[in-house]
């Protein structure tokens, strides 16, 4: 994130072989603590896409995998009965829906302003910290 961070803006499109190298880029946040925005973001900058389209790509790879993620949770709840009655789902879903979009924002307005570089110098400091105050 750091180095795509620090490139120019690209004016490649998003062809076939570039829109597959970002998806093998999602491949990588199966790993824990990777993000999934942050390496399909990164990946679309180094190949020299812009960073509008970068991030709007990102954003819709992330919707197979979110609807998959909701929907194999969902089940999941329904089957082990943790569901809860009542309003209480809905309002969680409004509530992170919200949550969400707050987030998508801001990390729109830090990809298209080029201040993702800065944003990765706060996760590894914040990283450090979290790491410093857990061991």
């Amino acid at each position: 994130m750091a180095t795509a961070g620090l490139k120019r803006e690209g004016k490649r499109s998003l062809n076939v072989r570039n829109a597959s190298m970002v998806g093998l880029a999602q491949l990588v946040a199966v790993l824990p603590g990777i993000s999934r925005s942050g390496s399909t973001i990164s990946a679309g900058l180094i190949l020299g896409i812009s960073r509008e389209e970068a991030f709007r790509f990102s954003f819709l790879l992330s919707l197979p995998a979110v609807a998959g993620a909701f929907l194999i949770e969902t089940a999941k709840a329904f089957r082990s009965g943790i569901m809860a009655p009542g309003p209480y789902p809905i309002f969680g879903f409004i509530l992170s829906f919200g949550a969400g979009l707050l987030a998508l924002s801001l990390l729109r307005r830090v990809v298209l302003s080029g201040r993702l570089a800065w944003f990765s110098l706060y996760l590894l400091l914040l990283s450090a910290l979290l790491l410093f105050k857990g061991g």
